[in-house]
């Protein structure tokens, strides 16, 4: 019964939450599988942070 008293609980711990979800499938989840289909390097992370969400600029 710990468990459930540990979620979040209201509308800013919700908030941190997603970002935190958000920033490790963004950065760890997605490159990974690139890494995966492409073989392991660098520059294969690299080139796969180059189309990241955030970076909206041309």
């Amino acid at each position: 019964m710990d468990f459930y008293m540990k979620l979040p609980r209201n509308k800013k711990e919700f908030a941190i939450f997603m970002i935190i979800i958000s920033i490790i499938s963004v950065n760890i989840i997605a490159p990974l599988i690139t890494c995966f289909e492409m073989g392991f390097s660098i520059s294969t992370w690299v080139n796969t942070h180059t189309v990241c969400p955030w970076k909206t600029y041309s």
